[in-house]
């Protein structure tokens, strides 16, 4: 029941991002990979499972993308991101 037949909404708060890498996995997936503070509620509905829901909690998101190019130019919008929002920030984005 995992894949692209379920639906996931992340509650995460931008304020607790703590690690952004972009990278190539073991099975050569490009994807990019949010490491988050504390723990947030994350929502899955299964749509082959007549729209089964449940919810858990997680400290990661993580995204793939098709080519290099776009997983890089994600990764750097969330590490700019975490220069700007993290916990650590004096000052308001």
């Amino acid at each position: 029941f995992e894949g692209s037949d379920s639906i996931y909404t992340y509650q995460a708060n931008l304020k607790f991002l703590r690690k952004v890498e972009a990278a190539k996995n073991v099975s050569g997936n490009w994807g990019v990979w949010l490491e988050f503070g504390s723990n947030f509620d994350v929502n899955r509905e299964t749509l082959v499972y007549f729209g089964k829901k449940e919810s858990f909690k997680e400290d990661k998101i993580t995204m793939f993308f098709d080519d290099s190019e776009k997983a890089k130019r994600v990764g750097y919008a969330f590490a700019r991101l975490l220069e700007l929002c993290s916990e650590e920030t004096k000052e308001a984005f």
